[in-house]
Order: structure tokens, then C-alpha cells, then sequence
């Protein structure tokens, strides 16, 4: 598989992971219609069957790859190898237990979210090297990307510090009136 076609997929399998993310934390917010979060949650089966899918069609080509290779594998290769190989029972264990274990189904949001983690994770090890590789040092990404990485460490902390919704302003304070001498 050549490079770019592997790094659209790599793309593709994280955007779809997230999007699986996104859509079971949209159908779990309260007050949500049923039909909504019916749509929902059958928007996140569908995308949880392609993100396997499509799982299962990097592995069998990168293991076609790796089988015909000569040379032996880099560390960050092995580490990617490793991420693949974890992912497989995490998805089995997932899926047993939405379809079959409902009474475990508290366990799916931490599993899913682990399976979301790894992914992501798995994806960056191989594009961002090849993504890195490609940009000229002079360009103004290269420039401004510490800048760059620095707002978004401190939008995340100020999400993490003053979560959306909850009221930045200082309570105001009550007087008692002064009792009579």
C-alpha cells in the first residue's frame, strides 16, 4: 500500500473513531429524544461495524507488507504492531458485550474509550513522521506550530478548570441586614 494511500486510511480510521466517540456521547446526554438517541446510537453501531471493517483491511494489508519484508521492523513499527494486536480483543470484548452481556454494560464506555485512545494513538505513530517529513522547516507551519500547540494545551486546561456552562463569575455576596441597638 503505498504512503499516502496508507495515511488517508490512517485518517479515515481515527476520524471514524471519533466520530463513534462523539455520537455515543451525544445519544447518552440527558434529555434527549428517543428517536434521537435511537438515531444515534444506530449511527454509532453502523460506524463501530465500518471502523472494524476497516480495522481488518489495514491489518490484512500491512501483515501482507510486513510478511514480504526481508528487513526487520523499527521500534516505532513494533510499538504500531504492539497497538494492533491489543485493539483486536478490546474490539471482541466490546462487541460480546453490547450484543450478548447486556448486564456488564456499564463496562462499555470505559472500553470504548480505550479503543478510541488506542487508535488514535496507533494512527499518530505512523502519519506523524510521514507528515513531519513532508513540511519544509521555513514554512510558516513550522513557525507558528509551537504557538499553535501552546493554545491548545491551554484551551484544554481551561476546559478541564472551567467546564462549559458553569458560571465563571463569583457568587455574589448576601448582606443581613444590621439588627437594631
Amino acid at each position: 500500500m503505498k504512503a499516502i494511500v496508507s495515511v488517508s486510511l490512517g485518517l479515515v480510521f481515527a476520524g471514524l473513531a471519533t466520530l463513534n466517540v462523539i455520537t455515543i456521547l451525544e445519544s447518552s446526554r440527558s434529555g434527549q429524544a428517543p428517536r434521537t438517541r435511537a438515531r444515534a446510537m444506530a449511527l454509532h453501531r453502523a460506524g463501530g461495524y465500518l471502523f472494524i471493517g476497516l480495522f481488518a483491511l489495514m491489518v490484512w494489508y500491512m501483515s501482507k507488507r510486513l510478511i514480504g519484508s526481508p528487513e526487520g521492523i523499527s521500534a516505532d513499527a513494533a510499538v504500531h504492531i504492539d497497538l494492533a494486536i491489543l485493539l483486536v480483543p478490546l474490539l471482541f470484548a466490546k462487541v460480546m458485550i453490547a450484543r450478548r452481556y447486556k448486564s456488564h454494560h456499564s463496562i462499555l464506555m470505559p472500553l470504548g474509550l480505550s479503543i478510541y485512545a488506542i487508535s488514535v494513538v496507533l494512527v499518530l505513530i505512523r502519519v506523524l513522521p510521514y507528515a513531519l517529513g513532508k513540511i519544509n522547516p521555513s514554512s510558516s507551519i513550522a513557525k507558528y506550530s509551537p504557538v499553535l500547540i501552546l493554545l491548545f494545551c491551554v484551551s484544554m486546561a481551561r476546559l478541564a478548570l472551567h467546564p462549559p456552562g458553569s458560571s465563571t463569575t463569583k457568587a455574589a455576596t448576601v448582606t443581613l441586614p444590621a439588627t437594631a441597638r
